[in-house]
């Protein structure tokens, strides 16, 4: 694709040679990291990789590590995409809280008959929509009531202030501010909407889920992290300064949100604040969402932005991984940090040409993709300023090449629209060839298992009847029998396996007849009360505390989780590591690495490759002792000066590098965060990857010796190995 872009506009051979360094000079990516953006990303690495030799002159006398660092190209996250994913994860929460709440009971709107729930949306989050649908200026045509909402308001003597933006055209933050001014509009939104309830379908919902005071607390929590969190987050992007000033914010941010997750009452009480160097905005608004309610409501306020806040640093250790501590862009080096002075923060400014093309698409409905593109790129690019300054002459002879050109950009267009037409069409046909399959083999289960049930007399619904047909059947036949019970309910009813209670095995070994039995029962006795159950009024207040602290202690531990694997697939990213090479950016780091040292020999450069195999401080400076292959004597080198003049460089480790070898090999204290080194020695190679080390046992420490396996390869690369014989 990268290539039909480049050879679309044909030219001689030094055009297409300007075209490709154009591409050579793309060093920096800022996006959202979606599936089909890592795929261009991936593609255009390839071709940047494919055309440097053409371009960068002796490039083929480069060693692997200077090829590598001109071929990288960095992959910046967007910060405003950060907050879209955190509202996403909002309502996630929100949905796991309600459930917590309410179970499987229909509350508020989904009580009445004609009203769906949207899949993966919240209570709460369909409150904020079909609020905005029915009050908001731009909301829904037919049903809404903006004009009656404002003339509501100032019938009140109040003023028609409506601090809601439509969902249409605002997709960073539109949950969260939103939110906030449903919460402050509550009391004149359910007095208006009691009044005019039964006029259309959509203001009965809004007044059905006004009324679920979960759902208010929701809105309350989403108005607090709002004016707290994703506000201040979003004006520390908008400041001009580098991008990787951002990472001190981030390491901020997810310090904030662990601590204030403990309790959720300071960000009730306003007590909170995110960056010290940027305030909050005061108003009405957030003067509502901190204003003291009913001790009651306050503590669900909490526990929803406790829960909420909870699952935050889940994502935001996964989204910011490389710019966390020990990420990919946590500690670079100088050069780096240069080639990123120019890199946004944001990708807003793509965000805008795409709500331009959405526009155009509303506005120029018959326009051709190809006229909408020209469009665009004319705007951004200042064409029409560019043509004003050129004289009638140059203007007359650019235009004419332009009107020449038009059958060929259309011809170009036409193939390359084709192209995707067939793809499109190719992947639909295989989309539907799987479905087709998916069916036929669902239904052969489904045949099956009815079979399979029919040998042991049906469907048993009750405990009796489970307990006469097993003693009606032998003993070897029992197990069977309770499997397939088990699995037609699942199967084909459609029962959720619930804490998985369909199971018929756990942690690798099958569960007995006795297990297996206890559990039909119970799948037998809850579908029996649960048309019961859902004819019980229930009185509905906070989610249990044992199951908010077992959620909020899941989001942590995968919080945990997800920052270390992203973290490291960040890092490998880095261009280097493929080789084993780490990237140094302290002279510290340079102990324990093996390396190639250059000496000046008759005008030549001569390379002699060794191990760094121990440090000193003399005057300031780090002095390292090296080992030379094939050399018994030791010498002392200022090896940073060395490396920053290009005569030390990193080499690729393979696994025979460290096999037998004395290492050091480092950990990250759990309590403290602080880094040690444990010394020991590589016995073998386990496989491709895993080595096996015995520790030497420290000072007062028993528990510190011992075999381990560990990705030896992988910690060297990442600076957390050091061989050191």
């Amino acid at each position: 694709m990268v290539q039909d872009v480049v050879k679309s506009g044909g030219g001689a051979l030094n055009a297409d040679r300007c075209e490709k360094e154009i591409f050579t000079k793309i060093a920096n990516l800022v996006g959202d990291r979606a599936s089909t953006e890592k795929k261009f990303n991936e593609i255009l690495s390839q071709y940047r990789t494919d055309i440097l030799p053409d371009i960068v002159e002796g490039f083929n006398e480069y060693s692997e590590t200077e090829k590598t660092r001109l071929s990288l190209v960095n992959e910046l996250f967007c910060g405003l995409h950060l907050i879209d994913g955190l509202a996403h994860q909002a309502n996630v929460t929100l949905s796991v809280w309600e459930g917590m709440i309410f179970g499987g009971d229909r509350v508020g709107s989904l009580r009445l008959g004609w009203m769906h729930g949207t899949a993966g949306e919240s209570g709460t989050v369909r409150l904020i929509r079909t609020v905005c649908k029915a009050v908001q200026e731009r909301g829904c045509e037919k049903s809404g009531k903006p004009v009656q909402f404002r003339t509501f308001l100032l019938s009140k003597n109040k003023t028609d202030y409506v601090p809601l933006v439509p969902f249409k055209g605002n997709r960073i933050n539109v949950t969260f501010h939103n939110a906030a001014g449903v919460y402050f509009l509550y009391e004149d939104l359910l007095e208006f909407s009691r009044e005019i309830q039964h006029e259309n379908k959509l203001v009965s919902a809004v007044f059905e889920d006004l009324n679920v005071r979960q759902f208010l607390a929701g809105c309350r929590a989403l108005g607090l992290i709002c004016k707290f969190v994703t506000e201040p987050l979003w004006r520390a992007l908008s400041k001009k300064e580098h991008v990787l000033e951002m990472n001190v914010r981030y390491r901020e941010l997810v310090s904030k949100l662990r601590e204030w997750q403990t309790d959720g009452m300071k960000c009730v009480r306003g007590e909170v604040c995110l960056f010290t160097d940027i305030e909050v905005h005061a108003g009405p608004v957030i003067e509502k969402l901190t204003e003291q309610s009913s001790s009651e409501f306050d503590e669900l306020t909490g526990q929803a932005v406790e829960l909420i806040l909870a699952s935050l640093v889940k994502v935001c250790c996964r989204m910011l991984a490389d710019h966390l501590e020990h990420g990919r862009y946590d500690e670079v080096s100088e050069e780096l940090y240069s080639r990123l002075e120019s890199a946004p923060k944001t990708n807003v400014s793509c965000e805008r040409d795409f709500g331009i093309f959405d526009n155009l698409l509303r506005v120029k409905t018959r326009a051709t993709g190809i006229a909408l593109e020209g469009m665009i790129m004319f705007k951004e690019n200042r064409s029409w300023q560019w043509l004003s300054s050129l004289d009638s002459e140059k203007k007359s002879e650019v235009l004419s090449i332009a009107r020449a050109s038009v059958k060929d950009q259309r011809a170009v267009f036409c193939e390359r629209m084709g192209t995707i037409r067939e793809a499109r069409l190719q992947a639909m046909r295989d989309k539907k060839q799987q479905k087709i399959q998916k069916e036929a083999k669902d239904i052969g289960t489904k045949e099956q298992l009815t079979v399979e049930l029919g040998k042991y007399g049906g469907l048993w619904d009750s405990e009796e009847d489970i307990d006469e047909q097993l003693n009606s059947l032998e003993t070897s036949a029992r197990i069977n029998a309770v499997v397939a019970q088990l699995k037609f309910r699942r199967f084909v009813i459609g029962m959720k396996n619930e804490n998985g209670i369909f199971n018929i095995s756990k942690a690798g070994k099958k569960l007995s007849l006795e297990e297996l039995t206890n559990n039909l029962k119970s799948v037998v006795c809850r579908s029996i009360g649960m048309a019961a159950m859902l004819q019980e009024e229930r009185d509905y207040s906070s989610a249990p505390l044992e199951l908010v602290a077992e959620e909020k202690a899941q989001f942590l531990k995968e919080a945990a989780t997800q920052h270390v694997k992203a973290r490291d697939a960040g890092r490998k990213k880095g261009g280097l590591c493929q080789f084993r090479i780490p990237q140094i950016r302290r002279p510290e780091q340079l102990l324990g690495k093996i390396v190639k040292h250059a000496f000046d020999e008759a005008g030549n450069k001569v390379w002699y490759r060794g191990t760094v195999v121990s440090m000193r401080q003399e005057s300031g400076s780090c002095i390292f002792k090296i080992k030379y292959d094939g050399f018994r004597k030791m010498w002392w080198f200022d090896l940073w000066k060395d490396y920053l003049d290009k005569y030390l460089e990193l080499v690729s480790v393979i696994a025979e590098d460290i096999v037998g070898k004395k290492i050091e090999h480092m950990y990250v204290c759990s309590e403290d965060g602080t880094e040690c080194w444990w010394p020991g020695r590589v016995v073998r190679a386990n496989g491709r990857e895993q080595f096996i080390v015995e520790y030497e046992e420290e000072e007062n420490d028993d528990e510190s010796a011992g075999v381990f396996e560990y990705p030896l390869l992988d910690d060297y690369a990442q600076n957390e190995l050091r061989i050191l014989s």
